[in-house]
C-alpha cells in the first residue's frame, strides 16, 4: 500500500523505482511505528519521492523529507574512552535498547561471554510487570563488566536490528532499588541463583522463627 502511494504523482511508475522500503514496528505490540525509510534507485526518482509530501494515504496525509539518518552510534574507540572513566571496583553496567521479550536469561546468555554474572535486574512496568526495555547487569569482576561494556554498547543484538544497545557503567555500583530482582524461574533459572538461594535463606528462617514464637506460647 505504501509503495503504490508514490504512483499518485506525475509518474505512475515511480513505485517500480523504489529498491527498500523498511517500516519499524514497536516491539511489544506490533503496530508501525508510524514513520518508513524508502530507498529509491536513483537520484531523480527520489526527488520525485520528495514532492509526495502532503498527499493523502487513505485517511491520512504524508510528509515526505529526506532521512536524518541514524543517530551515531558508539565505535569501539568512544567505548574505550567511557570505559576509562569507569571506577576500578565498578562491576554494574545499566543497559538500554532491549527487547521488550527478553526474560533474565535471555540477556545473561547476550553478556556472559565478558565473565561470570551474579545478578540481572529487569525494569518493570509496576502496572502491566512488562519489560521496559532495560536492565541492570552485575558482574562479579570489574574486568567483565569494562569488556561487556566496550563491545556491546552501540551493538545491535541479532534478529533485532535497529535497535542498539545503550551500555554504561552504573556509579552508584548496585542496581536500584525499583528494579526487583525477579524470584520466579520462568526465563530466570542460570544468572540469579545466588539472590534466590538467599531469599529461600531468608523465608526459612522467618519461618523458623515463627515456629518458635508459636511453641513458646503455647507453653502459657
Amino acid at each position: 500500500m505504501l509503495k503504490e502511494f508514490f504512483n499518485q504523482g506525475e509518474d505512475k511508475k515511480l513505485s517500480e523505482k523504489i529498491t527498500e522500503i523498511k517500516l519499524p514496528l514497536y516491539q511489544d505490540s506490533g503496530k508501525c511505528r508510524g514513520f518508513a525509510h524508502v530507498q529509491f534507485k536513483d537520484i531523480k526518482s527520489y526527488e520525485k519521492g520528495l514532492l509526495m509530501t502532503g498527499k493523502n494515504l487513505g485517511a491520512r496525509y504524508l510528509e515526505c523529507k529526506p532521512a536524518a539518518g541514524r543517530q551515531s552510534i558508539s565505535t569501539q574507540e568512544d567505548n574505550v574512552k567511557i570505559a576509562e572513566n569507569m571506577p576500578e571496583d565498578c562491576k554494574t553496567i545499566f543497559v538500554k535498547g532491549l527487547p521488550y521479550s527478553f526474560k533474565e536469561d535471555d540477556i545473561g546468555d547476550r553478556f556472559r561471554p565478558f565473565g561470570e554474572i551474579q545478578e540481572v535486574r529487569i525494569s518493570k512496568n509496576w502496572q502491566t510487570n512488562q519489560s521496559k526495555g532495560f536492565a541492570y547487569v552485575i558482574f562479579k569482576e570489574h574486568v567483565s563488566a569494562k569488556a561487556a561494556l566496550i563491545k556491546m554498547n552501540g551493538r545491535e543484538l541479532k534478529n533485532f536490528a535497529g535497535r542498539p544497545l545503550k551500555v554504561d557503567f552504573d556509579v552508584k555500583q548496585k542496581a536500584k532499588s525499583s528494579y526487583r530482582t525477579n524470584l520466579n524461574d520462568e526465563g530466570n533459572t542460570r544468572f540469579n541463583k545466588q539472590i534466590k538461594k538467599e531469599h529461600q535463606s531468608k523465608l526459612a528462617r522467618k519461618e523458623h522463627e515463627r515456629k518458635k514464637v508459636e511453641a513458646f506460647k503455647k507453653r502459657f
